[in-house]
């Protein structure tokens, strides 16, 4: 596709200028951008590689070579001469995200699904790929830009991620234009609407992906495969209870596809009975992914599964398909306040918008229990999910007698738009408590830098 990279940089400068707060790294400058690389330095890169990068990256290239942006969670894109392997500085990385999760990988995504790159495709990624990215950025904020060469488009784009631990996973786009115009959206906004004939703006066909590392003479391709109708029951039953792990796998997510009364019958066999709570999840991933509202019971009696992160996929789940029936399971689960299950169970119900939920954080914010002071610190800023509710909720713990309440909330305070929460923050600054007033001081001097920043 074709961008002026030269006036998007432009917007993105004055974006970053207007909120310089620093993501992780004190000092240094809120932008710099070095001139655009020369054709030289263009071909050293591919030669480097054994590839043509993507001409959407390579534009960005020749009016910026390397760039450094305060307040953005990746502040550095690095110059053609500093771009490396992923692998290099990342294998434990890398080996981390090869463990098959059902939340995360692909599992048997067909791949007509796969590179059609919807809001809920983009987020599955397949491992092996890893192997041949290409980082292009520092690691900010436990997060990075990659080019993959593996999948590469008839305009010769390639597949960029961004991938990240700070909330773990990736998401794909088709392009690194895509990705720039998806991670800084203030921009894109002044920058203006995508050229029509572009891949953020329609979809494409599905691309070539190689086998084969860039480079390899002959450079073997994969051939795609389209979603196939389901195959009978009886042979996806065998593979349930006769496969191994990553054939399990796959026949959950057909299973969880085939809707019939006896697949859900199955599936929550395998919930209620498989040892491994790993599978248990991918079951709870597998109904809420296929939005089985018929499965919603089930889900339900899995929020009290004695393993959290199968009580939290289940809770995931819930929240996806939509049904009003979840609500009071969930608000149950809330209730019981665990350590662990208080962020899903809040994280669901905000899907809802359930003002009781919402009224439920603001109990524990105001906490003296010391069994409770983790949950307490660090659960605020989901208050903003409420919507107004959970603004109302804010402002009540701000507005209290308690001042570790009130420490808690200036700090969920900067997640909120500032015309929101200035006033009372402001307020604070006047406390009685010598904390409360030097925390909404700060409070008070981030909110207008983080104004506009986008948080994952």
């Amino acid at each position: 596709m074709s961008v002026d990279w030269g006036r998007f940089l432009s917007a993105l400068e004055r974006q970053v200028r207007a909120h310089p707060v620093t993501f992780g790294q004190a000092g240094g400058p809120v932008w710099h951008a070095l001139p655009g690389a020369t054709d030289r330095e263009i071909a050293a890169l591919g030669d480097r590689f054994a590839a043509q990068f993507p001409p959407s990256y390579l534009g960005f290239l020749r009016a910026s070579n390397g760039l450094t942006m305060a307040s953005q969670p990746v502040s550095r894109i690095l110059p053609a001469g500093e771009v490396r392997w992923f692998r290099r500085d990342n294998r434990d990385w890398i080996r981390a995200y090869s463990v098959a999760d059902a939340a995360h990988c692909d599992a048997g995504l067909p791949d007509d699904e796969y590179y059609a790159y919807t809001e809920e495709a983009r987020q599955h990624f397949r491992p092996k790929h890893l192997a041949h990215a290409i980082q292009i950025s520092d690691v900010g904020d436990a997060t990075a830009y990659l080019l993959n060469p593996q999948v590469v488009d008839a305009a010769g784009e390639w597949e960029a991620w961004v991938i990240s631990n700070s909330q773990p996973g990736v998401t794909r786009y088709r392009s690194f234009a895509e990705l720039m115009f998806a991670e800084y959206p203030n921009a894109a906004d002044e920058f203006g609407p995508p050229d029509a004939s572009s891949s953020i703006a329609n979809a494409l066909p599905m691309p070539t992906v190689y086998v084969d590392a860039p480079g390899k003479p002959g450079r073997k391709t994969k051939k795609l495969r389209s979603s196939r109708p389901p195959r009978p029951f009886g042979r996806i039953a065998r593979d349930v209870r006769e496969g191994d792990l990553p054939t399990l796998q796959r026949a959950i997510k057909e299973l969880a596809r085939l809707k019939t009364p006896e697949a859900l019958e199955l599936l929550g066999e395998v919930f209620r009975t498989h040892p491994a709570h790993l599978v248990r999840e991918d079951v709870a991933h597998a109904l809420g992914g296929a939005r089985r509202t018929d499965a919603v019971p089930l889900l339900i009696d899995a929020l009290g599964d004695e393993y959290y992160g199968a009580a939290g996929a289940a809770a995931w789940a819930l929240a996806r398909i939509g049904d009003a029936r979840a609500v009071e399971p969930l608000m149950r689960l809330l209730q019981k306040r665990g350590a662990s299950t208080v962020h899903v169970a809040a994280a669901a119900l905000a899907k809802f918008r359930e003002p009781r939920a919402a009224e439920l954080i603001g109990e524990i914010l105001k906490t003296s229990d010391a069994r409770e002071t983790h949950t307490a610190d660090s659960h605020g800023g989901i208050l903003l999910e409420f919507g107004d509710a959970g603004l109302r909720v804010l402002l009540d713990v701000m507005d209290s007698g308690n001042p570790k309440a009130k420490l808690r909330a200036l700090r969920a305070a900067v997640y909120f738009p500032m015309a929101q929460v200035e006033t009372a923050v402001r307020r604070l600054t006047g406390d009685t408590d010598e904390a409360v007033r030097n925390e909404a001081t700060r409070t008070l001097d981030l909110l207008p830098q983080l104004e506009g920043v986008k948080r994952r």
